[in-house]
């Protein structure tokens, strides 16, 4: 376990701006050139509990309709199905909502309620890990799915257009890329603006959704937002 918190809002995707704790697991098999959780891609910050404890930290939080599970990439764990159910135990009306790049399949994905899947593009260094059969395996698979993809150049652009035109039925959402290190609210605008008039006089983007990070424009580059 990297870290709980909470509460606070999910920044991003189908459920944006909604109040929310997180869950976030150590691990990632990605190192994006942009990532600013890079302590999640090891183990070497993380700590052991057991999922009892987790869920009673959870709900120490207090009360919440969500909780986000983010790495790292928790689809390298086997076992968060049952890290899922002792939450529910102890917070019986909980959702959860995960944030994954889709590269690994695990089966307790089905039991997701927002499958948030952001596979990243080539300004993050990863591109070539893309795996469209696991990929696919998601987006049928999964019982909500939703497509994200965050943007910083054309090349991510033109990735993010491949992926909704091949999954047209998937709600897909267009994040403006943040600076790593943080560089401001002012470049952060600036980026949301650019994203913002691409996809107006895009024909072909009409039926997306353009965010920028919500939980950067209210706190930075704070940690445990």
């Amino acid at each position: 376990m990297l870290e709980i918190f909470g509460p606070t809002i999910q920044g991003e995707g189908p459920v944006a701006g909604k109040p929310c704790h997180f869950v976030r697991l150590a691990i990632c098999e990605y190192k994006c050139l942009w990532c600013d959780t890079k302590e999640s891609w090891t183990a070497e910050h993380a700590t052991k509990m057991t999922l009892q404890d987790i869920a009673e930290r959870v709900a120490l939080l207090g009360e919440t309709d969500l909780i986000t599970i983010t790495g790292g990439n928790p689809c390298v764990h086997p076992n968060v199905g049952s890290m899922m159910r002792a939450i529910s135990n102890v917070m019986p009306r909980v959702d959860f909502s995960l944030e994954t790049q889709g590269s690994i399949w695990q089966d307790w994905v089905k039991n997701i309620r927002y499958c948030v899947v952001s596979p990243k593009g080539p300004s993050s260094g990863m591109a070539d890990k893309l795996k469209l059969n696991v990929l696919d395996k998601f987006m049928k698979e999964a019982k909500h799915p939703y497509l994200k993809v965050v943007v910083f150049s054309d090349a991510d652009y033109a990735f993010a257009r491949f992926l909704h035109g091949r999954y047209r039925f998937v709600p897909f959402y267009v994040s403006s890329g943040t600076d790593e290190p943080y560089t401001g609210l002012a470049n952060l605008g600036a980026r949301y603006r650019e994203m913002c008039e691409r996809v107006a006089h895009d024909s072909e983007m009409q039926d997306v959704t353009v965010l920028p990070q919500l939980h950067k424009v209210a706190w930075g580059a704070e940690k445990g937002r």
